[in-house]
């Protein structure tokens, strides 16, 4: 568990990258859950989070591993 200390402190950036929206959903939940986190941004296939990570780089990536 990652904590925010202070006001003044970055929360970990999140990116969710699965093709699945029922996982993207509970992954965003369960990260969400920790003030020490925040999700970015999810994406349904690795073109869309091409697409994400060219406009803002997130601290952390979460990939399916098998994705069409």
């Amino acid at each position: 568990m990652i904590r925010a200390n202070s006001a003044t402190e970055k929360r970990c950036r999140v990116l969710i990258v699965d093709d699945s929206a029922s996982v993207r959903r509970a992954l965003t939940e369960i990260i969400e859950s920790d003030p020490g986190l925040e999700v970015m941004g999810t994406a349904g296939d690795p073109y869309v989070a091409a697409e994400r990570i060219s406009r803002e780089v997130p601290d952390v990536m979460i990939l399916d591993i098998e994705m069409p």
